[in-house]
């Protein structure tokens, strides 16, 4: 529904292209838990993208790793969030080694980094969970607002 597509392979990584719309996981995981939270995680990054929540990236290979290190923080915790609403185990011990490896490149007050990076989160899964962007992002629907408008005129 938000064009991102979905492949899986051989290849033993995880990701998502921005450019390509594509989000990629290995066929072979170590159990049905680290594969939906490895998806949650890459779809978390899909919703970033610039045509639907428009999310500053960075580069994971950039000497500024501050804005990649941010998108890192809003993937995991949305992936532990909607892990948590689904039903599906989370490793903590896992999500706290990866996030503990990028926090390192964040400049941001620790405070502020993490309640920045739960508000994108939790907008994350609501576009996960199958919310429109309109109703994510607080905006109405051109049929909503015409609808309004409407019954404001009849109101009158």
């Amino acid at each position: 529904a938000n064009g991102i597509k979905y492949e899986e392979d051989a290849e033993n990584m995880a990701y998502f292209r921005p450019m390509m719309k594509v989000v990629h996981l290995p066929s072979e995981m170590v159990s049905e838990n680290a594969r939906v939270a490895t998806l949650a995680h890459e779809c978390a990054h899909s919703t970033g993208a610039e045509h639907l929540l428009n999310r500053k990236f960075g580069s994971a290979y950039s000497s500024h790793k501050d804005n990649y290190s941010r998108e890192e923080l809003i993937a995991e915790t949305a992936s532990a969030l909607f892990c948590g609403e689904h039903g599906v185990t989370v490793d903590f011990e896992n999500t706290t080694a990866y996030l503990a490896g990028w926090a390192k490149y964040l400049k941001e007050t620790p405070a502020n980094t993490i309640v920045t990076a739960i508000y994108h989160a939790q907008k994350a899964v609501r576009l996960m969970n199958g919310e429109t962007l309109e109703a994510v992002k607080g905006e109405k629907s051109e049929t909503e607002k015409g609808e309004t408008a409407t019954e404001t005129r009849k109101a009158a």
